[in-house]
C-alpha cells in the first residue's frame, strides 16, 4: 500500500469533491488524505459479510475483526430499511500482537467498485479504521462512492484524558466514550486515577486506599480488552507525589514528618474542595518506594501498555520546606522532586515501562535517562519545545482542554506540530475574541508559564512509528477534561461538542481548507452517534435541561446562551481575584465535590449553534435588518409564552433586553448612550451564563445609522 502525505493530496482533493457527482466523502471527520473518485457508485449493502481469503490470521485477530464487522452490521441494521443484498467485504489484516501499541502502523486502504469491495490495512488496527470509515459512508445513502481512499495518521498519539477522580465516571460510560472514540481513530485513553478527593483503583495490598466508588482490577483489565477491540491502548495515572491528600488520609505514614518525628499528615482529613493542595508524599522515605513499588504492581498487572504516567503536577512545596532535612529553596524543592522522578523512572523500567509524566517534571537530572521521560506539555505552548529541547518525546495537551469551554473551532486550529510562534499567537488571539473579556486578566495570568521558553521557532520533529518513541519528537496530542465539572451525567455533551475537532486535527496534518467545514461536518458525526445508537447528545441535553427544571417548550432559549469560558466559573470570583494576586490557595471556590451538576448551564453546548448561524447571515446579508427582524421574530415567539418557569426566568429576561435593544435599534437607526451600557452589561456572563448573540450583534447594534 502507498503511503502519502496527509498534506500533498489538499488541493486535490478539494477539485476532486467539488466536480463529483457524490459528495459522500465531503462530509467524512477526520478528511482523508488520499481520494481518488471515479464517479460512479454502488448499491450499499444490507450488511457484509467478511472474506479473508487463504489468510492464516492468529484466532484473537480473527475474533476481533469479526466482532468488529459484527458491530458494523448491527450498525447498518438501524439505518438500513431492510431492502438490498449482502457485500462480500475482501479483507487483508496483516499478523498484529494482541494489543495496541505505540507507533503501530495504522494506515488503511478502502476499495469501492461496483463489482468489488476491498479494505486492506497495515495492521488489525488500520482495518478497524477503515471499517469506521466505511461506515460513515454508509450513513451518507443507499450508494457508495467508487473510488479509493487511502489513509494514515499524521500523528501516532492521539488520546484522550479523562478524569475519574474529581467524579466517578461508570465501566458503561467509559465503554461508551471508548466506542464513540474508535469512530474518529483516537487510540489512547489516558485514566486519571488518582487525585486529592479520590483513589479510584482498588488495590489489594492497600485496600485502605480506595474511595467508595473504585475501579476493580477485574473491571479495569475487562476496560482494556474492550478498548483494545476497537483499537485503543488504555494508560493508567496514579498522580505522585502530590494531588495525595485522599492517599495520605489513608496511609499518614507515608507523609514528610516535623522536626519531632511526627507526620504532617496525622491530622489530616478527607477533602472535598479543588484546587492545589499541600498534602504531598515523602520523597526520600523507602517505605513510601516499598508502596509505591507494589501499587505499580498492580496496575502493571491489569494495563498491559507500555506507559504509565506517574503525574508529577502541582507539587506545592509547603510540606517539603517543613519538613526536616528534606529542602527549603525552591531550588531544593526542584531537585528533591526530580531525585523522586528517577526513583520512579528506575521502577517502571525494571517492570518493562516507559515513564509519562505531567511538563512539571522538567529538570536536567532526568535529560539522559534511557528509556527518555515522556513529557505531556500542558502549561501553554513554550513547555513543549523545553520539552523537546531536553530531549524528552512530547505528548501536547495545552489547547486541547475541554473544561476550559472553548468551541471546537479553537482546538481544530491547534495543531500539535506547529510551531511555538504560531500556537501563542493563538493563546494570544484567545484574549480578545467574542465572550473573553471577562476572562481576559485570569488567562493573562497563565503567560507566567512562558518564562524560561526557548527563544526558537523551528517546526518541531514529529514521530513516525514505535521507532521514534526514544527520540526528542512530538509523538501526537491529548485532549484532556478535568472532571471538577463533569459528572456520569455531563460528561457526553462536554465532551463530543468538541472532541470529534481535535480528533481530526491529530489524524491529519492541517489543510488549507475543507470542502464542507467543520461545524458542518462535526454535526453530521455527531447525527450518525445517534442514528446508529452510539450516543444521542441532543437526547442527553433535553434530559439534563429537564432535570435543570427547563421544560421542553422553553428548550430553544438556551439555544442562544453558552458557558462562561475558561476556569473562571470553576475559580469563583474571589478565588480568581486571589490567584491574580498570587494568594489562592487555600480560597474557598464555589464548587466542590459535592456541588450538584443541575443547572441549565451544565447541559449545554460550548458554543450556540444559533448564534453561529446567526452571525453568519448577518456577515453574508445585503440587507442585515432584515436578518435582525426576522430572529426577533423568533425570539418573540419564546417571549410571549405563558408560564414562565422560575428557573428560567433570569434567562428569558436576559433575552428579551437584548431583543429590545434590537426593536430600538430597527425603530431609530441608533442607540443612545443608556442603551449601549445596557449592551456593555448584556455582554457579561450572569449565572455561568453568556448571552451569545451579543457578540453576533455588537456591530450592528453599535453602527451609525445609515444617511438616507
Amino acid at each position: 500500500m502507498t503511503r502519502t502525505s496527509p498534506q500533498t493530496n489538499a488541493t486535490a482533493l478539494q477539485s476532486m469533491l467539488e466536480t463529483s457527482a457524490d459528495k459522500s466523502f465531503a462530509t467524512l471527520l477526520p478528511q482523508p488524505a488520499h481520494l481518488q473518485l471515479d464517479g460512479s457508485a454502488r448499491p450499499r449493502p444490507v450488511e457484509f459479510v467478511p472474506d479473508y481469503g487463504d489468510q492464516r490470521l492468529p484466532g484473537a485477530t480473527r475474533r476481533r475483526i469479526d466482532a468488529a464487522v459484527a458491530r458494523l452490521n448491527a450498525r447498518l441494521a438501524r439505518i438500513c430499511d431492510g431492502d438490498g443484498v449482502p457485500g462480500t467485504l475482501h479483507l487483508s489484516v496483516p499478523a498484529t500482537p494482541a494489543w495496541p501499541e505505540f507507533g503501530a502502523a495504522e494506515g488503511f486502504e478502502l476499495e469501492i467498485a461496483e463489482c468489488r469491495l476491498a479494505l486492506q490495512g497495515e495492521s488489525a488496527w488500520g482495518v478497524l479504521h477503515g471499517l469506521e470509515l466505511l461506515l460513515q459512508l454508509c450513513l451518507e445513502g443507499p450508494t457508495l462512492p467508487c473510488g479509493t481512499i487511502q489513509d494514515q495518521p499524521a500523528y501516532p498519539w492521539r488520546g484522550l484524558m479523562l478524569d475519574v477522580a474529581r467524579h466517578f465516571l461508570p465501566i458503561p460510560a467509559l465503554e461508551r466514550t471508548i466506542d464513540c472514540m474508535a469512530a474518529v481513530r483516537l487510540n489512547v485513553l489516558h485514566l486519571h486515577l488518582t487525585d486529592d478527593q479520590a483513589f479510584r483503583f482498588r488495590s489489594t495490598a492497600f485496600p485502605r486506599l480506595a474511595s467508595d466508588q473504585a475501579y476493580g482490577a477485574d473491571a479495569l483489565s475487562a476496560l482494556v480488552a474492550f478498548a483494545a477491540d476497537r483499537g485503543i491502548r488504555v494508560v493508567p495515572e496514579l498522580d505522585v507525589p502530590g494531588h495525595v491528600t485522599h492517599m495520605l488520609v489513608a496511609h499518614p505514614e507515608w507523609a514528610p514528618r516535623n522536626a519531632e518525628g511526627l507526620s504532617l499528615a496525622r491530622n489530616l482529613a478527607m477533602t472535598k474542595r479543588f484546587g492545589v493542595h499541600p498534602g504531598c508524599l515523602d520523597p526520600l522515605s523507602e517505605e513510601v518506594r516499598v508502596a509505591l513499588g507494589t501499587l505499580l504492581d498492580e496496575l502493571c498487572a491489569c494495563f498491559p501498555d507500555a506507559y504509565l504516567h506517574v503525574g508529577g503536577d502541582e507539587v506545592h512545596p509547603g510540606w517539603w520546606q517543613e519538613a526536616e532535612g528534606l529542602a527549603s529553596t525552591a531550588v531544593e524543592v526542584s531537585a528533591l522532586q526530580a531525585r523522586f522522578n528517577l526513583f520512579l523512572h528506575g521502577a517502571l523500567k525494571a517492570r518493562g515501562r516507559r515513564m509519562l509524566a505531567w511538563d512539571e517534571v522538567l529538570h536536567p537530572t532526568l535529560a539522559k535517562l534511557e528509556p527518555p521521560v515522556t513529557v505531556q506539555n500542558w502549561r501553554g505552548a513554550t513547555t513543549r519545545d523545553r520539552a523537546l529541547a531536553a530531549g524528552h518525546p512530547c505528548i501536547v495537551s495545552s489547547g486541547y482542554y475541554l473544561d476550559l469551554h472553548y468551541g471546537a473551532h479553537w482546538h481544530h486550529r491547534y495543531d500539535p506540530g506547529a510551531r511555538q510562534s504560531a500556537l501563542l499567537a493563538l493563546e494570544d488571539e484567545l484574549l480578545t475574541a467574542d465572550g473573553f473579556a471577562a476572562v481576559a486578566d485570569g488567562m493573562r495570568w497563565t503567560h507566567q508559564w512562558r518564562e524560561g521558553s526557548l527563544q526558537t521557532d523551528q517546526v518541531p520533529p514529529i514521530a513516525c512509528g514505535a521507532d521514534d518513541a526514544a527520540s526528542a519528537v512530538v509523538l501526537g496530542g491529548e485532549a484532556c477534561l478535568w472532571s471538577e465539572l463533569v459528572d456520569e451525567q455531563t460528561l457526553d455533551v462536554r465532551l463530543w461538542s468538541r472532541l470529534p475537532a481535535i480528533a481530526e486535527r491529530f489524524w491529519r496534518a492541517p489543510e488549507p481548507t475543507d470542502v464542507v467545514p467543520l461545524e458542518s461536518r462535526q454535526a453530521c458525526f455527531l447525527e450518525g452517534l445517534r442514528r446508529t445508537g452510539r450516543n444521542d447528545l441532543a437526547a442527553r441535553q433535553r434530559a439534563g435541561l429537564l432535570g435543570a427544571g427547563v421544560p421542553i417548550s422553553w428548550q430553544p432559549l438556551y439555544d442562544w446562551f453558552e458557558p462562561l469560558k475558561w476556569y473562571a466559573r470553576l475559580l469563583g470570583t474571589a478565588a480568581l481575584r486571589a490567584r491574580l494576586g498570587g494568594r489562592e490557595m487555600p480560597q474557598a471556590r464555589p464548587y466542590d465535590i459535592h456541588t450538584p451538576l443541575t443547572a441549565a448551564v451544565d447541559h449545554l453546548p460550548v458554543v450556540s449553534v444559533a448564534t453561529a448561524v446567526l452571525a453568519q447571515d448577518i456577515a453574508g446579508a445585503r440587507a442585515p435588518d432584515a436578518v435582525v427582524r426576522a430572529c426577533c421574530e423568533r425570539w418573540q415567539m419564546l417571549l410571549v409564552m405563558p408560564d414562565v418557569p422560575e428557573a428560567v426566568r433570569p434567562a428569558r429576561d436576559r433575552l428579551a433586553r437584548l431583543a429590545a435593544l434590537c426593536a430600538r435599534r430597527l425603530a431609530a437607526g441608533t442607540l443612545d448612550a443608556a442603551a449601549q451600557a445596557e449592551l456593555a452589561h448584556l455582554a457579561e456572563p450572569e449565572d455561568d451564563l453568556l448571552l451569545a448573540p451579543v457578540f453576533a450583534l455588537r456591530s450592528w447594534l453599535l453602527a451609525a445609522p445609515v444617511p438616507s
